[in-house]
């Protein structure tokens, strides 16, 4: 299992781009040549009667730069900082940033039959515990299932901008935040969802990015609503007094204020009207499975709920059409595995990471 790396980067976002794309300019393409590689193997495993080339595409990836360009100016200056750097393309690091946004958006650029497969789904396991429950302050958290390949690109990056709050998140290398915390205390975190609605606009990298710059859970997920998305996902936000789920789809999003209970999420849409676009529907076994699994677990604690509770939950490796903690890196069971997990205390500004799932992984405290 991967150690933990750490980078901090500070300046104006071309400047914080740079330096990372110097610092990790051979992990970053090795990341961007993996992921390409990928998609170009998903379209022929998925939509078996098309034959689509790197080339082509770069170039489907390419119709979204305009998107990803005019969405804002400090992150876009960011992003092409890490391409200079790194010495790629926009398309290149864009896949690089958005893998699963974009495997969607390659998918259902064309009509026509696809093969329905449980790898699609992603296996991320999510949960917001309420103020009410966890001693008047909320708590939220998850883990991040990928590849197994992921753990090797892995990174905790610390940005200081000189315009901007001081953020940490968990990412790969060279790519915008995945999940992480402002100084504010505002948390954003995700788990993957895939509606058939895409459209050329903003992966979930950006999203999440331009969501810690808010200084409260309400805004960052008034900002994740307004974002002209470029495919679906559920998106999660806190600070020391709220929690907010929300489902989107590319054009389409339900918030939830998390008040009463503990809410979880895993990898199928929950509100029915956004279940009528959702791609495979009839195939989500696995993350139904995790979603009831997670849910009786948390249903079985008592308030007040603290950090140590969601991370033992979070190490749960049972195994029955799925697993919360899935330690299966070989992937006998599937194509994804836990790559990381994550708690986080808005209020308190903390944060526990560890690389690979709860249970056997070192956690690591963070924070402002």
């Amino acid at each position: 299992m991967s150690d933990l790396r750490c980078v901090e980067l500070a300046g104006a976002p071309a400047e914080m781009g740079e330096a990372f794309g110097e610092q990790f300019r051979d992990d970053i393409r090795n990341l961007a040549e993996c992921r390409m590689d990928y998609l170009v193997r998903f379209v022929t495993r998925f939509d078996p009667g098309r034959n689509l080339s790197r080339r082509g595409l770069l170039e489907l990836v390419d119709s979204t730069t305009a998107a990803h360009q005019t969405y804002d100016a400090a992150i876009w200056a960011e992003f092409t900082g890490i391409v200079r750097a790194a010495h790629l393309t926009v398309p290149e690091l864009l896949v690089a940033n958005g893998l699963t946004d974009l495997r969607d958006f390659v998918l259902f650029d064309q009509p026509g039959p696809r093969t329905r497969s449980r790898a699609h789904t992603g296996e991320c396991s999510a949960f917001l515990v309420p103020e009410r429950m966890a001693d008047g302050h909320p708590l939220v958290g998850q883990t991040w299932d990928m590849h197994s390949d992921a753990m090797d690109f892995t990174v905790i990056v610390r940005r200081k901008p000189d315009n901007g709050p001081e953020t940490l998140g968990l990412t790969t290398v060279g790519c915008l935040c995945l999940i992480g915390m402002n100084a504010a205390g505002v948390s954003v975190g995700n788990t993957n969802l895939i509606p058939v609605d895409t459209q050329p606009g903003v992966n979930y990298l950006f999203t999440i990015t331009r969501a810690l710059r808010c200084t409260s859970a309400a805004e960052a997920a008034d900002t994740i609503e307004a974002t002209p998305r470029l495919s679906g996902h559920n998106f999660y936000v806190a600070d020391a007094e709220d929690a907010f789920n929300i489902e989107t789809t590319a054009t389409r999003a339900h918030r939830t204020h998390v008040t009463d209970r503990v809410h979880v999420h895993t990898n199928h849409y929950l509100d029915k009207e956004l279940r009528k676009i959702e791609f495979a529907r009839e195939n989500v076994r696995n993350s139904e499975w995790r979603w009831e699994r997670l849910n009786g677990n948390f249903e079985g604690l008592r308030a007040p709920i603290r950090m140590d509770d969601c991370w033992k939950q979070l190490s749960d490796n049972t195994r029955g059409d799925g697993a919360v903690c899935n330690e299966d890196v070989d992937g006998e069971h599937g194509d994804f595995c836990t790559v990381a997990t994550v708690v986080q205390n808005p209020a308190k500004r903390r944060l526990w990471i560890c690389s690979g799932g709860a249970r056997l992984g070192t956690r690591r405290e963070f924070g402002f």
